[in-house]
């Protein structure tokens, strides 16, 4: 894991980065690119130490980042048959003694 931050005016925004962007440079890029692009508007109000921020996405946010390879939406199961789903009960283990 690696925890990256910035300190402003009476705030702070902190993230962790895990995973192979934790490890390898280039696969971080898309998430250090979001963190130095975010905007703190922390308001007037007082607020207790520690008290996060609430969190807002801008209106024209997109899912995926521009760049990052996409999946098709009906990924075919390789094991065959019907797609996954995760709703669906699955296999139960019984004991019979």
């Amino acid at each position: 894991m690696r925890f990256v931050g910035c300190d402003g005016p009476r705030w702070f925004l902190r993230g962790v980065i895990s995973g192979q962007a934790a490890v390898q440079p280039e696969a971080a890029e898309v998430l250090e690119k979001i963190f130095r692009e975010t905007v703190v508007v922390r308001g007037d109000l007082p607020m207790a130490p520690r008290d996060p921020i609430v969190l807002k996405l801008p209106e024209d946010a997109q899912m995926v980042a521009d760049g990052l390879p996409q999946q098709p939406a009906a990924e075919e199961n390789r094991f065959g048959g019907d797609p996954l789903n995760p709703f669906d009960r699955g296999p139960e283990i019984t004991e019979i003694r």
